[in-house]
């Protein structure tokens, strides 16, 4: 768990080409970015709805990203 809370979601977050479920963290030079797939697959396994992750200050207050499906 800890792992899926402290990494940061992959660009275009739902919108990704990798059907990894992670991804190699290039910009920090370690650690994963995860993919939706990731996500979707977590949430399943344990049985839960939804992961709610606020560390990162945004201009806007907030990030609401549109998944591929159009759910948020």
């Amino acid at each position: 768990m800890f792992n899926i809370l402290w990494l940061d979601p992959i660009e275009n977050f739902g919108q990704e080409c990798s059907t990894e479920s992670f991804v190699h963290n290039h910009v920090r030079g370690c650690s994963y970015f995860y993919t939706y797939k990731a996500v979707c697959n977590f949430l399943e396994r344990n049985r839960l709805l939804s992961i709610i992750r606020a560390y990162e200050a945004q201009n806007a207050g907030f990030v609401k990203p549109i998944f591929q499906n159009g759910v948020h």
